[in-house]
């Protein structure tokens, strides 16, 4: 097999039959190959385009991993970061109190009322997520076990850390409204 159409028509007796050997072999169209006899063979600067294309692509994608490994690193580093705080229901007053939570790809605003020493409802007023808005569904847990320390929701796991944190916030160290 040759490698290029000049190693191929310098070892062919007959160039008609020389270029059909090659196409064959190649697996490239006579007629794109008729017309490059005698001078440089079009097939190079295809294979430099195609590499050129590959390299650029290769790049691209290293770029788009670095960045999404950096903001996962980030994520994991604020999640981490996260404060929960102990709170005895017992002691807090009925009211409305405020809280907040962030990391990096989540922020979550919320208010929760309390009444009677219990959790009666969570209001999210924002909730800035990737793919985590399933994770506002935490919120009624939360209400049925009177505590923000119940299980994160499965495939929401960043958004249910910080809405938790945003109740355990809200609830030591919130403004409480009436």
């Amino acid at each position: 097999m040759y490698v290029n159409l000049y190693e191929h028509e310098e070892t062919a007796k007959n160039k008609y039959d020389g270029i059909r050997q090659y196409c064959i072999a190649e697996k490239v169209p006579e007629d794109y190959l008729r017309g490059s006899i005698g001078r440089k063979s079009r097939l190079a600067p295809m294979k430099r385009k195609t590499k050129i294309t590959l390299v650029i692509a290769g790049l691209i994608i290293t770029a788009m991993l670095s960045m999404y490994l950096s903001m996962y690193t980030q994520m994991e580093r604020d999640l981490e970061s996260l404060e929960f705080y102990k709170t005895d229901l017992n002691v807090l007053e009925d009211g409305i109190y405020h809280g907040e939570a962030e990391t990096a790809l989540v922020k979550v605003v919320l208010e929760v009322e309390a009444t009677n020493h219990k959790i009666t409802g969570i209001d999210i007023l924002k909730h800035d997520n990737g793919m985590g808005k399933k994770a506002e569904r935490i919120t009624e847990d939360m209400i049925r076990m009177n505590t923000y320390d119940v299980d994160a929701v499965s495939g929401a796991t960043s958004s249910s850390q910080v809405i938790k944190s945003a109740v355990s916030n809200a609830l030591a160290h919130g403004k409480r409204e009436q």
